[in-house]
């Protein structure tokens, strides 16, 4: 064997183990992703989360950061940190995504749309509607210069960011963007779809912070409507409508109507399995309002009551309507 053949043999050596190597640890990330949906499709979030983490720590160690599978690999980890309440954790995950992608792919690329509006929806969610309207805006501006004005994902975004502005109290804003997403949604997917609810809702909060109870209850009521279609009578989100519509009987000055809707509201959220979350609390402390008016101060004392406990239970607030 000759000095050359005798170098090469251990260094080709090394080489096949090397691949081999990379092999195995390409199968033990693909095995975690596939662990992780498994996970994801039987509704066990914390499950999936500890899947796509470990695949992420395989990424990471094997594969290197511009890979392309560390990219979708963060981007499917924070939507199960945010779906798993881990949201402080899905932040953190969303914007190493984004990082990621804007390195790898450019600031503009539309691929970092996902991870945006994921941000967006889980800093919203946060109460930090300045910080998730920045990454909206820029999805939405990231979308239209790709030629995307009238994208659904574009329908998306603009929602989020009119759901911020109407957090800040910028009520011009909030109503150019949820009249824009309602456009999209109404155009793309028909308009009784679960996402134009979700702007119908929007607006009719809009519509009673402009002290415009008229345009509020028009809102609510078409979204009872489609509430009813898609999820039947008892789901928590016809129970939502339901609240709007009482506060805007509230607003009207009409206690005998709110007070009826809140009672409907109230057995419909408690058929429905609804959960004691901030926004609940809210309503609670509408009806108990009513109730005062109705001269029945003992429950209504008794519901403020639970009110102060739901909000004392409560930490950082997550997206619960």
């Amino acid at each position: 064997m000759s000095m050359s053949a005798m170098w090469c043999a251990p260094f080709t050596a090394l080489v096949f183990l090397s691949a081999l190597a990379r092999a195995d640890e390409a199968g033990d990330w693909k095995a975690r992703m596939q662990a992780g949906s498994a996970a994801m499709d039987k509704g066990d979030m914390e499950s999936a989360s500890r899947e796509y983490a470990a695949a992420v720590k395989i990424a990471k160690a094997s594969f290197g950061e511009g890979d392309d599978r560390l990219f979708y690999n963060l981007e499917i980890l924070g939507r199960a940190y945010a779906l798993s309440f881990q949201y402080e954790l899905a932040v953190i995950t969303y914007m190493e995504s984004v990082s990621l992608g804007e390195d790898k792919l450019g600031m503009e690329a539309t691929e970092l749309i996902t991870s945006l509006k994921g941000l967006g929806e889980v800093l919203r969610g946060l109460e930090r509607p300045d910080e998730a309207a920045e990454h909206f805006r820029r999805g939405v501006a990231i979308l239209e210069k790709a030629g995307g004005k009238d994208h659904l994902e574009t329908g998306h975004l603009l929602a989020g960011l009119g759901e911020c502005h109407l957090a800040l109290g910028e009520l011009p804003e909030a109503q150019k963007a949820l009249l824009r997403a309602l456009e999209i949604f109404e155009k793309k997917l028909g308009p009784n779809n679960p996402y134009v609810l979700r702007v119908l809702r929007s607006m009719g909060d809009l519509g009673l912070a402009l002290k415009r109870p008229d345009v509020a209850e028009a809102a609510y009521k078409r979204g009872l409507g489609i509430a009813r279609e898609v999820y039947g009578a008892v789901s928590s989100d016809t129970a939502v409508c339901l609240f709007g519509l009482a506060r805007t009987h509230q607003a009207k000055g009409d206690h005998a109507a709110a007070l009826a809707e809140y009672e409907r509201g109230m057995e419909t959220w408690d058929k429905a399995g609804g959960k004691e979350t901030p926004f609940f609390a809210d309503c609670l402390e509408g009806y108990a309002v009513e109730l005062d008016a109705a001269r029945s101060t003992d429950e209504a004392e008794k519901l403020r009551a639970r009110v102060q406990e739901i909000r004392a239970k409560s930490g950082s607030r997550a997206p619960d309507k």
